[in-house]
């Protein structure tokens, strides 16, 4: 899925209004367009195209022998963003060896790189991504695309004021992958079952985490924010076999290794 990356034109807010349309009707591409881009927009360059084969690569419509386009998902997935995005985090990590995936797995692993440049398309950066993910395909422009899907998945959040900054934090997306697992409401898993879990949805987090107990940035701030909205408890048993390390703060309440969490639930 996105094998060769994603463009600035594609944002998911357009993909969201492909699919908002079409779960009402099916119609034909120039019937969509129109929809899309009418006359008295008077667009300089279109962007109805790119939009249109990012949702095919999405898996949320198809294009019939006709040409006619209908919705190939359930038409909730689009009653709302918030829908959508859930269904995307429960979709869009299943490649691997996509370039969007290993853009994104760059993002999630890069701890608090990123922050000391002032703009996530600097060519430190550029190269940082590039390096990350095996030395080809990565461009400013696929940077630019990026940048929308890593908030709207939440998978960090984009800071703008005056800069373009990346501040890692799973958050959003772990609460999606954990409403789709739907785990059991008190029940205690080990941190490392909890992990594992997730990975049966996503395993971008642990891309580049290999054998070690050391829990990325992203992720950890993810968890944090999971306890303090009492939606998880994180606990540190003692007498555990296996402790892992969260990404150090000195300012949390809870500290900074982990053995159990507590899954308390999700409204």
């Amino acid at each position: 899925m996105f094998n060769d990356g994603i463009t600035p034109e594609a944002i998911p807010e357009r993909i969201f209004q492909v699919g908002k349309i079409l779960s009402n009707k099916e119609m034909n591409s120039n019937e969509l367009f129109n929809c899309l881009e009418p006359a008295f927009l008077n667009n300089d360059r279109s962007y109805f195209a790119i939009v249109k084969k990012a949702a095919i690569d999405l898996g949320v419509i198809v294009e019939r022998e006709d040409k006619t386009l209908e919705l190939a998902v359930d038409k909730k997935v689009f009653a709302s963003l918030d829908n959508f995005r859930f269904y995307c985090n429960s979709v869009i990590w299943k490649d691997r060896n996509s370039l969007f995936y290993k853009m994104v797995a760059a993002f999630v692993s890069s701890q608090d790189e990123l922050l000391k440049y002032n703009n996530i398309t600097t060519p430190n950066v550029i190269q940082y991504v590039l390096n990350e993910c095996g030395g080809s395909g990565v461009d400013i422009k696929k940077i630019r695309g990026i940048r929308f899907w890593l908030e709207f998945l939440g998978i960090g959040y984009i800071q703008e004021k005056g800069y373009i900054y990346f501040l890692p934090n799973m958050y959003i997306a772990l609460r999606d992958h954990v409403k789709y697992l739907d785990l059991e409401k008190k029940k205690e898993y080990s941190i490392r079952e909890f992990i594992d879990l997730i990975k049966t949805v996503s395993n971008v987090a642990f891309e580049k985490m290999g054998t070690t107990l050391n829990l990325n940035l992203a992720f950890s701030n993810a968890l944090r924010m999971m306890h303090d909205r009492k939606e998880i408890e994180l606990k540190k048993n003692l007498d555990s076999k296996e402790t892992w390390n969260l990404y150090r703060s000195d300012i949390h309440v809870f500290g900074n290794t982990v053995t159990h969490i507590v899954f308390k639930g999700i409204k």
